[in-house]
């Protein structure tokens, strides 16, 4: 009887080399190609083309051997095996999976192509704005000096995805049109791009030119700005009049608030002359306005102080006046005033 069984189970053995095919459902088997991750990164690693390939090639054996491994029954005398209901069970297993694979590539691919159109999209989105100050325009140039490298990372992605979804090829699965139209879309994009980079470009210089002419208009209606601040902060240190103390501190107030909002625009000059490779212009004296009105400016916001808190402290509720706040304030104003 062993004797006789040898040889059924000698083709036993063969058919467990194939089991491993009914070892997942579909959906399993295709699921951990959807989401391998790098355990340091938490990142999905794709499958490579050499994978993709590696495991079609390992299922196309086994359907081959599969289809290829005995006959439908085989008689060995003793015993007789009927191997056609196993045979077409690994073979559909065998089939579905290769399909079923060869699909998620294709799906994989779509996403990538999408993924990749709308890159493109972002960039001709961005080169779209009309800068509206010379730092935009700036900004913008130097995208489109950094975008040519982004368009050939893209293309090395597109050629990448082409070859992926050319496996198909090899297994005679054609892609739907609209997967073909995107494809072919993301080759054209990069004309595309070039194209609008390259008017954008036109525009810019224009756009450069009429800024430039405008900066200097600009620069010197400043350099009347900061020479009528100047005659100003000589008026106000020039104010003796105590009765008109109230006036004056909201007069040295709001040459204060212009020399500041004076400070802002300097700023933005020189930003805007750096852009065009200026030297910036020297506005430093507009810090020596300030400190030539410090004092000026804290003497007459004192006297204010002091008039309108005396007033509190004669006419209003004895109840509510801090008298460790008034001594304090009033320390601090004869101090000042003593300086």
């Amino acid at each position: 009887i062993l004797a006789a069984l040898k040889r059924p189970m000698e083709l036993v053995s063969l058919y467990q080399e194939y089991c491993w095919l009914l070892a997942e459902d579909i959906d399993e088997y295709l699921e951990k190609f959807a989401k391998r991750i790098n355990v340091e990164t938490g990142d999905l690693i794709p499958y490579t083309l050499e994978e993709y390939s590696e495991e079609l090639k390992r299922i196309e054996t086994a359907l081959k051997g599969v289809l290829s491994i005995s006959y439908e029954n085989e008689n060995f005398g003793f015993v007789t095996i009927k191997t056609g209901n196993v045979n077409d069970i690994l073979a559909k297993r065998a089939i579905d999976l290769r399909n079923g694979l060869l699909e998620f590539i294709r799906i994989q691919g779509r996403m990538e192509n999408e993924a990749i159109v709308r890159e493109y999209k972002s960039i001709l989105e961005r080169i779209s704005i009309k800068p509206a100050n010379e730092q935009a325009l700036a900004d913008l140039r130097d995208f489109i000096v950094a975008s040519r490298t982004t368009v050939e990372e893209l293309q090395q992605r597109v050629e990448v995805n082409r070859a992926l979804l050319g496996v198909l090829d090899v297994y005679n699965i054609p892609l739907p049109p609209d997967d073909m139209a995107i494809g072919w879309t993301c080759l054209e994009y990069p004309s595309t791009v070039d194209h609008s980079g390259k008017e954008v470009e036109i525009t810019l210089d224009a756009d450069k030119a009429r800024m430039m002419d405008r900066l200097e208009i600009q620069k010197n209606q400043f350099e009347g700005v900061v020479e009528d601040l100047a005659k100003q902060v000589k008026e106000m240190q020039a104010l003796t009049d105590y009765d008109d103390k109230e006036k004056i501190a909201e007069s040295i107030n709001n040459l204060d608030d212009k020399i500041k909002e004076a400070k802002e625009t300097g700023a933005d000059v020189n930003m805007r002359e750096q852009v065009f490779g200026y030297a910036p212009t020297d506005y430093t004296i507009l810090d020596k306005y300030t400190e030539n009105m410090a004092p000026f400016y804290k003497l007459w916001n004192m006297c204010a102080d002091f008039h309108n808190a005396k007033f509190e402290w004669l006419h209003g509720a004895f109840k509510e006046l801090d008298g460790a706040k008034i001594e304090a304030d009033v320390t601090e104003w004869w101090k000042t005033s003593y300086k």
